[in-house]
């Protein structure tokens, strides 16, 4: 590897997720808020730079920032992008282009979650990003699915684009333009791309995790030796979820959790019926959920209250598991904790545990899988 590798995130979930795809490849990985030192060592880290809701302008200080930390000057520094392109990841983009003087090769495809890049156009199972939820996300909506449009805003002029590896690699040795969007439909094309990008000079990447973890291990095919990792874990009870998200897919995944029997509560509000329920009540199956109706609420309210809900229950009892879904969700609840990633337990849903406590989390943005992913993840416990 040419140096060490530090991804840039915007939220934690998709921290998490880019950790867990890069563990895979034999190595724990890191996942550190961007306030904590960024420590030295030889393996890839991901730092949550907690942008998604700043403006543009914050979030481009906050990449010098991190930047600057001595332990990134030296750095492969990669930018971790939103598979349904919210946030400021664009502006971020250039930050990193400025800061290091490189172009920037862009792949905004994750084929495993249903998201792939077709004629600079990101899709979601065929629709436009920006005409399914992600458009109505209530803090970041998607207002565009043509990756360029963004880059523009973000003050990118010249934008290439590549329909396949090989007008990728011409792009890279022929210094056409600053920054070139590539379509990837399928696994292999990102696999393609990472090697392009691997043997480049001078070129900073910015992608989902799916493609970075590509690109890296193209980087650097060898691990480099065995590593004793936990193997894959068994989600034990007794298990707590949190879930913040109001993503469509996110609420269809706590009504089914209802279903399979699990006691609901709702953050900072009672049950429903009146219902209350006691942190100190002993529950084996738990999910905490964020309430519809703070769905037109533009700031951190709702993320605190389901924070102090699961920090209440946490404190009450031993838990064998926590799930954590939603990125506002699981920045809230972790705090400024590392998590040791160690791998995924489905496309986009890594999991670990937090450095210290050992406790075992999954976390999972609120737009992957279905209904059924979180019940999946424990299997269908009787009613």
């Amino acid at each position: 590897m040419r140096q060490r590798v530090v991804v840039l995130a915007d939220d934690r979930t998709g921290a998490l997720e880019t950790a867990g795809a890069l563990a895979r490849r034999g190595r724990p990985v890191p996942v550190a808020p961007w306030t904590t030192a960024i420590p030295h060592g030889v393996g890839p880290i991901v730092i949550d730079l907690a942008t998604r809701h700043l403006t543009p302008d914050e979030a481009a200080e906050r990449v010098h920032a991190v930047l600057a930390d001595d332990s990134a000057i030296d750095a492969t520094v990669v930018l971790k992008l939103d598979s349904t392109l919210r946030g400021n990841w664009a502006h971020e983009a250039r930050a990193l282009a400025d800061r290091r003087d490189e172009r920037v090769m862009v792949v905004a495809a994750f084929p495993a979650a249903g998201r792939t890049c077709v004629d600079g156009i990101v899709l979601e199972h065929g629709r436009a990003v920006a005409d399914g939820p992600a458009g109505n996300d209530p803090r970041t909506p998607v207002t565009t699915s043509r990756v360029s449009d963004l880059l523009e805003l973000a003050g990118f002029s010249g934008i290439s684009a590549a329909a396949a590896p090989e007008a990728a690699r011409r792009w890279c040795t022929e210094d056409i333009g600053p920054v070139v969007v590539c379509d990837a439909e399928t696994d292999a094309a990102l696999e393609a791309l990472g090697r392009v990008w691997a043997d480049s000079r001078s070129v900073a990447f910015a992608g989902t995790g799916a493609s970075i973890a590509a690109a890296i291990a193209a980087l650097d095919p060898s691990p480099g030796g065995p590593v004793d990792l936990e193997p894959r874990p068994v989600l034990a009870h007794p298990a707590l979820v949190g879930i913040g998200s109001l993503h469509p897919v996110a609420r269809a995944q706590a009504r089914r959790l209802g279903e399979e029997g699990w006691t609901i509560e709702r953050a900072g509000g009672a049950l429903p019926n009146g219902a209350g329920h006691a942190p100190d009540r002993r529950v084996d199956r738990l999910a905490i959920v964020t309430r519809d109706e703070r769905s037109d609420v533009a700031h951190d309210e709702p993320a605190r209250e389901l924070a102090a809900s699961i920090g209440d229950h946490l404190r009450a009892g031993e838990w064998a598991s926590l799930v954590l879904v939603g990125g506002d969700t699981a920045a809230a609840v972790l705090g400024d904790q590392v998590v040791e990633v160690a791998g995924v337990l489905a496309p986009g849903v890594p999991w670990g545990r937090l450095r210290g406590s050992g406790l075992l989390v999954v976390a999972k943005p609120g737009g992957f899988g279905d209904a059924d992913t979180i019940v999946g993840l424990f299997g269908h416990a009787p009613r």
